[in-house]
């Protein structure tokens, strides 16, 4: 079971990746990062929708009064890793912007287990931990500096302050999915159904990259989004 679970894991790890850069092109058709996020989500959202449906467990909505009003937040973390995805795979490239977002789950996640915050049972810090988290940090360094020094003459350059921005956007778009989950596995233990605590996180991240659409469209300082192509 355990290897199963791993294997699922790796799995997962892998289709973030994928999703990346297929909301890449799925930006380039649209035309706006924040209409290709909404796109997506409203994707996953009707799938998870028919699905909780089919399963005969939406039901478990009735149970949203009764829980906290913060377990029904954990859905705002998948608009800004999402759109973060979009704006970070053409400036850093897959490698370095995957990278990114692991190191900000694994610190993260280390800091969610060390405080035992959002409920989850408190862990302490062996040397195996600290190891492996310095070397995800080690690792991430390595490629960001590697890929600068392999850049071809002539390839457009970032401003330092720029480069900055954007490497930490990609560490706190990683770093706020483990939030996530603890939220969402907090609501779940309220709800007791896991395809709906899924179905309503989702449709919270649509709603939320919408509104942000909508207010920067408003605003001008987002174009049109083009759903022809």
């Amino acid at each position: 079971m355990n290897a199963a679970l791993l294997a699922a894991a790796l799995l997962v790890g892998c289709l973030l990746a994928v999703q990346a850069s297929v909301n890449l092109q799925l930006n380039k058709a649209v035309g706006t990062p924040y209409g290709a996020s909404t796109v997506q989500l409203s994707v996953a959202t009707g799938l998870l929708v028919v699905l909780a449906a089919v399963t005969g467990s939406l039901g478990a909505l009735g149970k949203l009064p009764d829980v906290e009003w913060w377990h029904l937040l954990g859905g705002l973390a998948s608009p800004l890793y999402i759109t973060s995805g979009i704006l970070l795979f053409p400036r850093l490239g897959a490698l370095a912007s995957v990278g990114l977002f692991v190191t900000g789950q694994m610190f993260s996640s280390l800091v969610l287990d060390l405080g035992g915050f959002f409920g989850l049972e408190k862990k302490g810090l062996s040397p195996g931990i600290a190891l492996g988290a310095l070397a995800v940090l080690a690792g991430i360094i390595v490629i960001i500096r590697g890929q600068q020094a392999s850049a071809p003459p002539g390839a457009p350059t970032m401003s330092g302050p720029g480069r900055v921005g954007w490497i930490a956007l990609g560490l706190i778009a990683g770093g706020v999915l483990p939030v996530q989950g603890a939220i969402n596995a907090k609501l779940r233990h309220g709800l007791g159904a896991p395809i709906t605590v899924a179905a309503f996180s989702f449709t919270v991240a649509t709603l939320t990259i919408a509104v942000v659409l909508l207010v920067l469209r408003l605003t001008g300082k987002t174009p049109k989004p083009q759903l022809a192509p």
